[in-house]
């Protein structure tokens, strides 16, 4: 994992959270069809609800900054030449300016008069956020879902246009029964790669789990008409398939 992840979204604002929000509005925009509330009034509401989103994801994570501190500080100790902008030193300090920003006002205007993103304003690297990385999947494997998201939650705040941090929040979610906050994460993941079979499939495993079959065969249908493009999509597609049969048929009941 490396910055090079961020391509889809142009380099002038990946990691910015008010120009990231303004191009996930503009590619929602393509889709938006509800007759009853203006666009312009939802992409204000979506704007508030972006910035609350992220700020609560560094605010209310002090758990998860105690997990990751006790895991990258063993490395550390183990490996002393991990470089010192990679250390959780680097990030304490990057860590503790942020939350006083936060608290007094100055972090969102700070970010929009600099035009920069938060690994520029504040000497975050990526070995850093590659670190954080392997440790939420590390706790992936070890099926520590409520801790993973936390992990991944962190990451999509320090850079919201990462499409991995969003897939990899995505399935802590549904590993935590959170299928409501996956399907929101998934939505967000669509936006990087709308015609991924794979998220449609994921998708459709959330909505099986809500007992919403409708949304479920809708989600199995763009998997299947996606992923039969690519041959290495075959055995998800045949997968996709059997599950919509199984659920035409009543073999699969809700």
């Amino acid at each position: 994992m490396t910055k090079q992840a961020t391509k889809q979204v142009p380099h002038e604002i990946a990691g910015r959270f008010d120009a990231v929000c303004d191009y996930f509005i503009e590619a929602a925009k393509k889709e938006y069809s509800d007759p009853k509330v203006p666009f312009e009034k939802y992409a204000k509401k979506m704007r508030k609800t972006w910035k609350q989103v992220v700020q609560e994801l560094f605010l209310n994570n002090q758990k998860t900054q105690a997990l990751i501190k006790d895991y990258l500080v063993k490395q550390e100790k183990a490996n002393p030449k991990i470089p010192k902008n990679a250390r959780w030193e680097t990030w304490e300090t990057a860590s503790d300016r942020m939350h006083k920003q936060i608290h007094d006002g100055s972090f969102w205007c700070q970010e929009n008069a600099e035009k920069k993103t938060l690994l520029d304003l504040y000497g975050i690297s990526w070995e850093f956020l590659d670190r954080v990385y392997n440790f939420g999947k590390k706790l992936m494997s070890e099926e520590k879902y409520q801790e993973a998201v936390g992990v991944f939650g962190l990451l999509i705040f320090l850079n919201q246009a990462v499409p991995e941090y969003w897939l990899g929040c995505s399935a802590a979610l549904y590993g935590a029964k959170n299928y409501e906050g996956a399907l929101q994460h998934y939505a967000v993941s669509l936006l990087f790669d709308p015609e991924n079979p794979t998220i449609f499939f994921e998708m459709a495993r959330c909505f099986c789990k809500l007992k919403e079959a409708d949304s479920c065969l809708a989600s199995l249908d763009y998997c299947i008409k996606y992923g039969a493009e690519k041959k290495q999509h075959a055995d998800l597609v045949a997968e996709a398939k059997a599950i919509k049969r199984a659920i035409e048929t009543k073999k699969l009941v809700f």
